[in-house]
């Protein structure tokens, strides 16, 4: 849980409780919706008559329409029916003020009508008598809302009748004192939204980060610019002037195993897992086979998985292709893959996403000189588990966050 949901659910909780602004609770009331309004139920003109939907003008909310909202207010949805469709239909015109609550496919979304509007059936909404503040409405039943959800029922799905919404139980305070609870909620909960809109920033630069860090020095080393690189002697090739590339096949499910006999058979991604090799499947009648240090990648369906060989062989599958380096490092090669991965994924063809060997072999490459590819690779070797640790540390705090989170929740 973050901080800002965990503030915003403590700041509406002291708001409906009376300690937010510090009133007296003596003249407090404790009501049923339906004692402070009209629950009203809503529908859906039959969909296949033309004259119920074209050129309406009748704002028409679903629970669809209300999980987009950014603020308290709806005053239209996606569609709009016609005063043909309103007469056929059980919706009713909900007028400007009213509360409106999804009571299904999601139970708890809740907004105030910004005008005269109604609703399909998958919305109950309060038609407030007087006295009632609808913002004070709205944040209590937003306080409350969890509770609200518990109380659904159905098989297929959950959803609040309009007998158990009728009687939902809030704390309602004098006129005066919902207009000051409302006022300090309109200050307080704008800040909390900023707060959370901090953390979801942070959370997302947390998890990009690394990969970030990944990315930028695998193309600062590709460019030369990592070692600070004389790139005037570099050559520019296609990828398969330096390299022999064997494509996969795949065999039979009798000539394979799960036993351990024979030569490993790579089948894909599912072998190929974080520059690791998972072997699950053997075969004794190996064809397309992949060397100690071919770069093995992945080329069907998950495209980009690679890492470099270090069994003696191993039989490769269609969805693999082997990369045999002739003519430079193979590290560096293999770098240069990595770097390469989304230009590839970019090239995929198909329903299911596929390469072709043209897409490897004509891939363009700076090649250095063979001792400039191995200072490359030495300075990568050094600096890219800096980047697996910091993504570790990462991930360490942030479950450590969750767990003090819990913790604080079970002994508050």
């Amino acid at each position: 849980m973050k901080l800002a949901e965990d503030l915003r659910r403590a700041v509406l909780q002291a708001a409906i409780e009376g300690s937010l602004t510090g009133g007296s609770r003596d003249n407090w009331r404790f009501v049923r919706l339906g004692e402070i309004g009209e629950i009203i139920g809503g529908g859906t003109p039959n969909t296949s008559k033309s004259e119920n939907w074209v050129n309406g003008r009748i704002a028409w909310i679903t629970p669809a329409d209300m999980g987009t909202l950014k603020s308290k207010y709806i005053s239209h949805g996606a569609r709009h029916i016609t005063e043909k469709g309103l007469a056929s239909s059980s919706a009713r015109i909900m007028p400007k003020g009213s509360i409106i609550f999804s009571s299904r496919a999601p139970i708890g979304y809740i907004a105030i009508a910004e005008n005269d509007l109604c609703t399909n059936q998958g919305c109950k909404s309060v038609k407030l008598y007087d006295g009632v503040l609808s913002e004070y409405v709205y944040f209590a039943l937003l306080a409350m809302r969890d509770d609200i959800k518990k109380m659904g029922s159905g098989t297929t799905f959950k959803e609040i009748s309009g007998r158990v919404f009728s009687s939902v139980i809030i704390p309602l305070p004098p006129i005066d004192e919902q207009r000051r609870i409302v006022s300090r909620l309109d200050t307080i909960l704008p800040k909390i939204a900023e707060l959370e809109s901090a953390e979801n920033e942070l959370e997302a630069l947390e998890r990009r980060f690394p990969g970030d860090m990944r990315d930028s020095l695998l193309h600062a080393a590709i460019e030369g610019r990592l070692t600070g690189s004389n790139i005037d002697n570099w050559r520019f090739v296609r990828l398969g002037d330096v390299i022999s590339l064997i494509s996969g096949a795949d065999l039979p499910s009798d000539q394979h195993n799960a036993v351990g006999n024979g030569t490993p058979y790579i089948t894909g991604a599912s072998n190929i897992v974080n520059g690791s090799l998972i072997i699950n499947r053997w075969t004794t009648t190996p064809k397309k086979i992949a060397k100690r240090g071919d770069i093995l990648l992945t080329c069907k369906g998950t495209i980009g998985a690679n890492c470099i060989l270090e069994l003696e062989e191993a039989h490769i599958a269609r969805q693999v292709m082997a990369i045999r380096v002739i003519g430079a490092d193979t590290k560096f090669v293999h770098y240069y893959i990595q770097h390469y991965v989304d230009t590839l994924k970019q090239q995929a063809k198909s329903m299911i996403p596929g390469i072709e060997r043209k897409n490897i072999i004509e891939a363009p490459i700076s090649l250095p000189p063979i001792n400039e590819q191995r200072r490359i690779v030495s300075r990568l070797n050094e600096l890219l588990p800096l980047c697996e640790a910091l993504e570790t540390i990462i991930q360490g705090h942030k479950e450590m966050r969750i767990s003090w989170n819990i913790s604080s929740k079970r002994f508050a």
